[in-house]
């Protein structure tokens, strides 16, 4: 069968199954059945987006009635080594805290306070020392090269990192996983951020709650107010996203069955797979929706239409540092409709980076059963192979029949009224960046519509364009030409 190129041309009218050997691993609670009493998930709101954020702290808890006074609100944030945070589905994002305290008093721990006024205290910890470093540089030939040429690496100023007694705390905010749909991000939302601090002459306030804090006359500082994304990823019945801890570039990877007999002199070069300088699969069709170059992720790769059997493997790659002389610790999850959601750890050693090598001595194999698996993933190396996907008969069953390309040539238009964008795309045989047979994930068919991701258009076709997009799926019409 001859091979049909998929070509995209867009015209904008309008500005426009294991368990993993890499730190803990864990299952998301629940049966892996589906019943008939599933909920159908619910759409994350800005109204509701508190009942989808899980945050874990040391002798974190629930409190409430803590009143804010405007007055007190610090003009520049002090105490967050993020500018944001950032939530999405699958994501893990770490929050780390800092504060100095008042002549005679000590950091306690801080107040944290989600949208909708729903209240937690954290304790705190000393604080861990970290240095700064330079800049990655890259070649004009790299396929990083744009999106770190258009990066501008804001520093944020933490007032208190100079003082004593600096004490810190970490809390990850989880994302939700197949509970919640979202399409396009809410942003204009804060989390506020309060040190308490207590008298010099408590003792043992790691061992003490809130309240009994506050019966030793714990009192608050100002506060901060830090800018809360609420951040749309793709969704589909296979789904991989990567998040991670520091203003650092990692990269997700899934390696297609065969990748480790065509790995050619380790150097990354497999057969297929997906990653940063490959965002679709011919094979799989499996998509990445976009390489986050700047901090924390995510980084998401998506699986629609029926697959080859076998193997997929789940890798993680330190490519480069970022702002801190530190270890970067990463959060992958895997939802698989109808199984449990997986959750896994790992960490880089600051000296790990490898940008993107597959060679023997920068990889850690920690998937169970493989050949020469470790029981933990190696942090002094720079690539971990994590996860493996079991693609069988019973999940091929899930996913949706392949969309020939043969079937879709020709000019399409599509329309979206809500954020009016208007465009028109021509799939044709002559588009000279992927040849392909079917339709990628990112494409649809529903109810006899095609449709196409805003998401796919923006940061697959037309990569580095810096335009706005969302994950809404824009119903397509076909069309006798495009008028651009």
């Amino acid at each position: 069968m001859k091979k049909i190129a998929l070509k995209i041309r867009i015209a904008i009218a309008i500005g426009f199954t294991v368990l993993l050997a890499a730190c803990n691993s864990s299952s998301s609670s629940g049966s892996s059945d589906e019943t008939s009493n599933q909920q159908p998930p619910q759409v994350v709101t800005e109204a509701n987006i508190a009942s989808f954020m899980h945050l874990e702290g040391d002798g974190i808890e629930q409190v409430s009635g803590v009143a804010y006074e405007e007055s007190n609100k610090n003009d520049v944030p002090s105490f967050s080594l993020s500018e944001e945070v950032r939530v999405s589905s699958g994501s893990v994002f770490p929050l780390r805290l800092q504060a100095a305290p008042p002549a005679g008093e000590q950091v306690a721990g801080f107040l944290i306070e989600l949208p909708g006024g729903e209240q937690h205290f954290v304790q705190a910890a000393d604080r861990a020392e970290v240095a700064m470093i330079s800049s990655v540089q890259l070649d004009e030939s790299h396929p990083k090269f744009k999106a770190y040429a258009e990066l501008e690496k804001k520093q944020v100023s933490i007032a208190s990192t100079e003082a004593p007694n600096v004490r810190e705390a970490v809390v990850r905010i989880n994302g939700w996983s197949s509970e919640g749909i979202l399409e396009e991000d809410i942003r204009d939302l804060f989390i506020r951020v309060m040190p308490l601090f207590v008298n010099t002459r408590v003792a043992n306030v790691a061992d003490l709650s809130f309240n009994q804090l506050l019966d030793r006359g714990g009192s608050f500082g100002n506060y901060d107010e830090i800018k809360l994304v609420v951040e749309a990823v793709a969704a589909s019945t296979i789904q991989v996203t990567l998040t991670w801890d520091g203003v650092n570039d990692v990269d997700l990877y899934v390696l297609e069955p065969g990748w480790e007999n065509s790995n050619t002199a380790g150097m990354g070069i497999f057969s297929e797979k997906i990653y940063y300088a490959n965002r679709i699969s011919s094979e799989s069709l499996g998509w990445l929706d976009k390489d986050n170059v700047i901090q924390y992720g995510p980084e998401n790769i998506t699986f629609a239409y029926k697959m080859l059997e076998g193997d997929y493997d789940v890798a993680v790659n330190f490519f480069a540092n970022g702002r801190y002389d530190e270890a970067t610790n990463y959060f992958l999850t895997v939802n698989v409709e109808g199984q449990d959601s997986q959750f896994y750890e790992g960490k880089f050693n600051p000296t790990a980076r490898n940008g993107g090598s597959f060679r023997d001595n920068d990889v850690s194999d920690c998937r169970v059963g493989a050949v020469n698996a470790v029981e933990q993933c190696d942090p002094a190396r720079g690539t971990h192979i994590i996860h493996t996907i079991k693609v069988d008969e019973n999940l091929n069953a899930k996913l949706a029949n392949r969309l020939p390309i043969e079937d879709y040539m020709g000019s399409w238009e599509y329309t979206d009224t809500e954020s009016d964008v208007t465009g028109c795309l021509v799939i044709d045989g002559e588009f000279d960046f992927l040849t392909l047979d079917y339709l990628p994930t990112g494409f649809k068919l529903e109810n006899g519509t095609l449709k196409v991701s805003d998401a796919f258009l923006a940061n697959t076709i037309f990569y580095g364009s810096g335009r706005d997009y969302n994950y809404k799926f824009h119903d397509l019409t076909r069309v006798e030409a495009c008028s651009n």
